[in-house]
């Protein structure tokens, strides 16, 4: 596999989340990721998004989250951005 990049821009919205979801499965997927990685890196992309609109953004609405993915021969990188009110450095 070579290395792809793919970034989708959700809004701040709690039912954002569930295609935040649904992306990461389809993306695992094509990627040939095999099924039990592939529910470890949804529920971080799950938990990383619900982060950023319930503690970022204090679920305000009409914001972005950006969520890069890049999928490497050896690993996969999960990378979720706001530009809301900073609580303290994380990094996965």
């Amino acid at each position: 596999m070579t290395k792809k990049k793919i970034k989708i821009v959700i809004g701040s919205e709690l039912e954002d989340v569930r295609m935040a979801d649904i992306i990461a499965e389809r993306l695992c997927t094509c990627s040939g990721i095999p099924e039990e990685i592939c529910s470890e890196i949804r529920l971080c992309t799950v938990e990383a998004v619900n982060n950023c609109i319930l503690h970022a953004y204090g679920q305000k609405s009409g914001k972005e989250v950006e969520i890069l993915f890049c999928f490497c021969p050896d690993r996969v990188m999960l990378q979720v951005c706001d530009s809301g009110t900073s609580t303290g450095l994380f990094s996965f």
